[in-house]
């Protein structure tokens, strides 16, 4: 058994990668003389827009089904699920039907193709396992011959063309490492950008207002080769390195989009359950910077809140305070931390004996607060994030201790 695929070019509207110059469409009137490019235009800007649409606020990934499993326990046979995704173009791909894919067949044909070039080839393994990814992509090709006037200028006298356009897909098994090379179109803004203000609690300012800031520097470029990688895999080979006898370490690859219901339903099973209805109103307070204060007897880490907060809410938390050790893990202080509030600028001071902060080492604070009991302020909103955390790492600042935040390095939009 095979892949079902189709042997067709992929659709030719063009780079998908980059941003359109705009969209045109037709303006009809009484009168208008229709043709074959007008058709073609209407078509274009209906499915340019979707197109649009699905690439710059879904991404791309797998929507539902597409798994990858062994056909029968100790075959070489892989069955991909039926499902849909959309590739970085936009496209929607759809798979009706579980298709599969004979391994050690795809494997012969590949060996005798690489030995007609080169009969000295091996196979270049993971130790006893050759890497490959099943990889999937949109394919588009013309279908349902009909009559058609003949062009008498053309070679070709039958007088028919194509009068449909299927969509499809082409399923693929390619080596691991040209299989990762297809990367999802990149996160706008880039991951490494963001996650020095994830959550909001570092660095000071409105979460939203930087991520916008970020925003604004440009729309993220996608490759456009369209393929989506969905599971990669071991192959065993036999001694004789000629054929494939077992599939060994399945795993799934691929990126997953989640509906906006589902996503509404994780967020509100996380944070709207245990909460009333005006919990989450705009203005309470937020955690917004954190800072280091060496000397002393004490060490001081001051958290700073954009607002007020009920003192003994703040002051009755777990203040959680672990250093991470590359050998043994994360290490708590001797002496567990305190907690005071400070009412203005409104903050929360943690202090411990000095000895514990270090150059060159990571740390991790925590707020925990008891689900009846959480950190609010005089009007019974909470304190956001609702479960604080702070992940930095103490440095040598010209001969003093200082604190950089995650991910430890200055980045700039």
């Amino acid at each position: 058994m095979s892949a079902y695929t189709l042997d067709c070019p992929p659709d030719d509207c063009g780079t998908c990668g980059a941003l359109p110059s705009g969209f045109v469409r037709l303006r009809y009137f009484y009168g208008k003389r229709l043709n074959v490019s007008d058709f073609v235009d209407e078509q274009r800007y209906h499915a340019g827009k979707l197109r649009f649409h699905n690439q710059h606020l879904h991404g791309a990934g797998v929507l539902c089904g597409l798994r990858s499993a062994l056909f029968a326990p100790g075959e070489t046979v892989l069955r991909v699920t039926k499902g849909a995704a959309l590739d970085s173009c936009g496209r929607e791909i759809i798979v009706g039907y579980d298709q599969c894919i004979d391994v050690a067949a795809w494997y012969a044909n590949y060996r005798a193709a690489q030995l007609a070039v080169d009969p000295a080839w091996t196979p270049v393994l993971d130790g006893d396992l050759l890497r490959l990814c099943v990889t999937i992509r949109f394919r588009e090709c013309t279908s349902g011959l009909e009559p058609a006037p003949r062009d008498p200028c053309a070679c070709d006298a039958t007088g028919s063309d194509y009068g449909r356009v299927r969509e499809e897909f082409e399923l693929q098994l390619q080596l691991h490492d040209d299989a990762l090379t297809h990367a999802p179109p990149p996160l706008a803004p880039a991951r490494a950008k963001l996650d020095p203000i994830a959550g909001g609690a570092l660095g000071g300012g409105d979460l939203a207002a930087k991520v916008r800031d970020l925003l604004l520097v440009g729309c993220p470029v996608p490759t456009d080769d369209g393929w989506l990688v969905l599971a990669c895999f071991g192959a065993k080979l036999d001694p004789t390195r000629a054929k494939v006898i077992e599939i060994d370490e399945l795993e799934a690859q691929a990126t997953m989009l989640y509906s906006s219901a589902l996503i509404e339903d994780l967020l509100l099973r996380d944070v709207g359950a245990n909460l009333e209805a005006g919990a989450l109103a705009a203005s309470g307070p937020e955690v917004q910077a954190l800072a280091f204060t060496p000397g002393g007897a004490n060490d001081q880490l001051v958290i700073g809140l954009t607002s007020a907060v009920v003192g003994p809410t703040a002051t009755g938390a777990t203040y959680e305070l672990r250093r991470l050790d590359p050998a043994t893990g994360w290490q708590a202080p001797g002496t567990a931390p305190t907690a005071t509030y400070v009412a203005s600028p409104p903050g929360l001071a943690v202090t411990l004996p000095a000895g514990f902060f270090a150059a060159d080492q990571l740390y991790r604070l925590a707020i925990i607060s008891a689900e009846a009991t959480p950190i609010v302020d005089d009007q019974l909103r909470p304190l956001r994030p609702l479960r604080p955390s702070f992940h930095f790492k103490i440095v040598n600042d010209g001969g003093a201790l200082a604190l950089r935040p995650a991910p430890y390095a200055e980045v700039t939009p």
